[in-house]
């Protein structure tokens, strides 16, 4: 296949350069912006034959967002067309496509389904290390919808303050400054469908951060866990609270953050540019003829005990 690889954008383009994707974290904050759009101009960038459009061509590959996919139907009454490439994100309900990226390894087969991990922050800066070994910040950086709820009352910032700790809800646009952090909790509310359909972004940025991370039980942070110091996994305020004391002691802290700088290279931008490279100029060209003849297909994803069930 010779056709350059397109990425479908409807609508304006925001104004950021091949160049600028670090410079500018706030152009990448919706699913389809960190997706498509950044992951395009960061195949530019590289010097890749990679292109926005607003429809989907007549050939070659094509990567687009679940929430595109009404745009891109049209194109599978054709008899023949680009290679369907969907990016699930978090939706469960079927798709239509050739294959998909899934943004943790729970839905993967590489035959149908892709894991590729999710892009870390766009200019994401470090905890200064002349913060020493000591808990004293916490941070949550996010939407504060999707924080715990016991995590936002009276009780959880007095307890932390008998800790001497200062605690932090950054909502933006902030996300990508971790140079004041020392520690950064997320807990999402418990019982939420989308909760194992989430990717393991908030780990693979303290990671690259080097500050340790109270997270909640979620598959994606599970499966990418290979010691306890990985990040401490906790499900509510006292599971969070107990985590803090651990932190509180400077010989423990030390470890963890000794494991963010083993652990983060692997899920850095340039470690995430050579997968989407390897998947999209290598791979998926070689199954193209075969993929093509036997059409796209709808599939939906549905959570089933430690398994995923596909229905077709």
């Amino acid at each position: 296949m010779t056709a350059p690889v397109s990425f479908l954008w409807p609508g304006p383009v925001p104004d950021v350069a091949p160049a600028e994707v670090d410079a500018k974290p706030g152009a990448f904050r919706t699913g389809e912006e960190a997706w498509v759009l950044q992951t395009c101009l960061r195949l530019q960038a590289a010097g890749r034959s990679a292109m926005l459009v607003s429809e989907p061509p007549a050939d070659g590959i094509l990567v687009y967002h679940a929430r595109h996919e009404p745009l891109v139907a049209a194109s599978t009454r054709r008899r023949s067309g680009p290679l369907l490439v969907v990016v699930r994100g978090e939706r469960s309900r079927p798709l239509l496509a050739h294959l998909e990226i899934v943004q943790n390894g729970r839905g993967a087969d590489r035959r149908r389904r892709y894991f590729v991990p999710h892009w870390p922050q766009p200019g994401l800066r470090p905890r200064r290390g002349a913060r020493g070994e000591r808990l004293q910040r916490l941070v949550y950086l996010g939407r504060v919808i999707n924080l715990h709820p016991q995590l936002m009352t009276d009780r959880w910032r007095r307890a932390l303050a008998d800790f001497g700790i200062e605690w932090i809800l950054e909502e933006g646009p902030g996300w990508q400054d971790f140079s004041a952090v020392d520690a950064v909790l997320a807990i999402r509310p418990p019982g939420r469908y989308k909760n194992l359909l989430k990717p393991a972004t908030k780990l693979q940025n303290a990671w690259l951060a080097g500050v340790p991370a109270i997270l909640g039980p979620e598959p994606a942070f599970r499966e990418l866990r290979r010691s306890d110091l990985d990040f401490l996994e906790a499900r509510d305020l006292p599971g969070a609270l107990d985590a803090v004391r651990r932190l509180q002691d400077p010989e423990l802290y030390r470890r963890f953050a000794g494991r963010c700088r083993e652990r983060g290279p692997a899920f850095s931008a340039g470690s995430c540019l050579a997968r989407w490279e390897r998947l999209l100029y290598d791979e998926l060209p070689a199954r193209a003829p075969d993929l093509l003849a036997a059409g796209p297909r709808r599939r939906g994803l549905i959570p089933f005990g430690r398994r995923w069930a596909v229905e077709e």
